[in-house]
């Protein structure tokens, strides 16, 4: 269900940076701010990190 979220957020930001430039570190450059988006964009990234946290515990490496 996490991985499924983290894709989801990641086409919706794909989306939204076509419409507001995202910047690699999660900041967004408007010329107002939406705190939304930018809590949106900070919740994708805990949700990315959760999910590669639980593979290298489920799928551990060489």
């Amino acid at each position: 269900m996490l991985l499924k979220l983290v894709e989801v957020e990641k086409r919706l930001i794909v989306i939204l940076g076509r419409i507001y430039p995202i910047q690699l570190d999660g900041t967004i450059e408007t010329d107002f701010d939406i705190p939304e988006l930018h809590e949106f964009v900070h919740k994708y990234e805990s949700h990315k990190s959760r999910c590669k946290e639980l593979r290298t515990r489920l799928l551990p490496g060489p």
